[in-house]
């Protein structure tokens, strides 16, 4: 279990696509994940931002979406960026290869 102090961490889930990101959230043991929405590319950090207020989200991880060969494309370069951007909101961001998933 990650902590933040003494207590424990919310992680929330980022699924980014070029039309849609997907967001869900852990709960604070880190053992399951629900949906909370399906938000617009193009107003996925204000809702991030707004989410991660919301629900006392203490860190960030991001599906990287790499080939088989596990080489990065466009779509992995995309994830990285908004990566970038989430840091802004400086919490810890990983990112999960999301091959064959």
């Amino acid at each position: 279990m990650s902590e933040r102090g003494d207590k424990a961490m919310r992680w929330l889930g980022v699924d980014p696509g070029s039309v849609r990101v997907g967001l869900a959230a852990c709960d604070p043991e880190e053992r399951v994940a629900v949906p909370i929405e399906v938000v617009p590319a193009t107003a996925a950090f204000p809702a991030i931002r707004a989410i991660v207020r919301r629900e006392e989200i203490g860190g960030i991880v991001i599906g990287l979406p790499r080939t088989l060969e596990g080489v990065e494309g466009e779509a992995a370069r995309a994830a990285r960026k908004l990566g970038d951007r989430l840091a802004r909101l400086e919490l810890p961001i990983e990112y999960e290869d999301e091959r064959l998933t």
